[in-house]
């Protein structure tokens, strides 16, 4: 009888261990390469004779040319995964939407009609990619899938409707339009309805962005003066109150992108005598200089991406293999969402759920932790208990020698 038990008890372990390698090998067989997550900015350059999309540091460095292409390639877009930049091409002829990797790889194109399509955004989520598509004499907004699919038109008038942009819980959309004469921002819901005129100026109102906590919104004021067209950087609130201009109007600044933390805006300036990009606070101080070259250097979009670890160890922090946070599911979510994440050994692990602005609003894990694929529910709530309010949110893991991060949308 006891000869027997040890058998069976020794089975057992056999089979939970048997169980846990299957599961943990199942789960991990498509992370062979590791990853880890940075700050990136891209944005578009004639330095090469053609336009390019490059992917660069966020104090400047390592510019890197990722599409080298004969055609132009412009208006890059980072996902909000950072594993994929959306940007405009006239490879196939006319202007169209693509989609590469975020080292340039497996270029797609999304559209293909005889229009030209352009200015494509991204959805927080990052399943939608909202753009244009120009008639010559007009403009209208299209939302699609992020695979090209299911193209629908949100705007229907006879102005130029451009550059929208989703706000952080996906409710709204801003966007420019020339409807009553010149450029103004206007704000819609996310299926075209209810358009608001948010600003009532003399000048041109351009290239509206939302800050990533949704309470603000920049943009470009600009204006004609000796027939020479020059703007400043300004924010609003969303409902057109509160406005600040936080560059100086003569030095031509254009096109801002907030970073992912809201503490930075870069932009695209010609006040050194060709568009650069730069990088500021939010209140308008510490203008730096990121981009140096006789070419036209804009339309930036910084993002959080992925780096594969070979990137990463040029940098001198290469991390260990087939550890990995991935997307958390559903999002956006109302009630309760899935986070998981993998290990290729025991570690201690610290999984935090963080606001916009990086301040800790939970942590759901601060153990030690065995190899294999492990998950967590989030609830929407705070250290204290309390719902917290709708938005977009950060989950940030760390190890020993890893560290990613992640964005998700809370929608009550």
């Amino acid at each position: 009888m006891m000869k027997r038990r040890i058998l069976f008890a020794i089975a057992a372990i056999i089979f939970t261990n048997l169980t846990a390698i299957s599961h943990s090998d199942n789960s991990l067989s498509n992370t062979t390469v590791p990853l880890t997550s940075v700050e990136k900015i891209a944005f578009y350059s004639g330095r090469s004779g053609n336009n390019e999309i490059y992917l660069m540091n966020t104090d400047g460095s390592d510019q890197q040319n990722l599409t080298n292409h004969p055609a132009s390639d412009l208006c890059p877009g980072i996902s909000p995964g950072g594993d994929k930049i959306a940007f405009l091409s006239d490879r196939d002829g006319n202007w169209e939407i693509y989609l590469m990797n975020i080292d340039g790889t497996n270029v797609q194109r999304l559209t293909t009609t005889t229009a030209s399509e352009e200015h494509p955004s991204w959805s927080p989520d990052g399943t939608k990619i909202h753009f244009i598509q120009d008639y010559s004499s007009r403009t209208e907004i299209w939302v699609m899938n992020s695979d090209g699919s299911n193209p629908l038109r949100l705007t229907n008038n006879s102005a130029r409707d451009e550059r929208p942009f989703l706000s952080p819980d996906g409710s709204k959309i801003v966007f420019m339009s020339n409807r009553d004469e010149n450029y103004e921002i206007y704000i819609m819901n996310a299926d075209g309805n209810d358009q608001t005129r948010i600003t009532d100026t003399s000048y041109w109102e351009i290239f509206p962005v939302w800050s990533p906590d949704g309470t603000k919104i920049a943009y470009a004021k600009n204006f004609s003066s000796g027939g020479v067209r020059q703007g400043g950087i300004h924010i609003i609130n969303p409902d057109g109150s509160g406005d600040q201009e936080l560059t100086i109007p003569s030095q031509k600044d254009e096109n801002p992108c907030w970073s992912p933390d809201g503490k930075n805006i870069i932009f695209q300036s010609a006040r050194d005598g060709n568009f650069e990009i730069y990088k500021m606070n939010t209140d308008g101080s510490n203008q730096i200089r990121l981009t140096s070259n006789s070419a036209w250097d804009g339309w930036a979009s910084w993002g959080i991406v992925t780096e594969s670890a070979s990137d990463v160890n040029r940098h001198g922090s290469l991390i260990q293999q087939n550890y990995k946070l991935y997307q958390n599911y559903p999002n956006p979510f109302n009630s309760e969402t899935k986070i998981e994440f993998s290990l290729s050994n025991s570690a201690q692990v610290d999984l935090k759920i963080l606001d916009i602005m990086g301040r800790e609003i939970n942590t759901l894990v601060n153990q030690k932790l065995g190899a294999g694929v492990h998950h967590i529910n989030w609830n929407g709530k705070g250290k204290n208990g309390s719902i917290m309010p709708s938005g977009l949110y950060l989950y940030k893991i760390k190890t020993d020698g890893f560290c990613s991060t992640k964005k998700m949308i809370f929608s009550k």
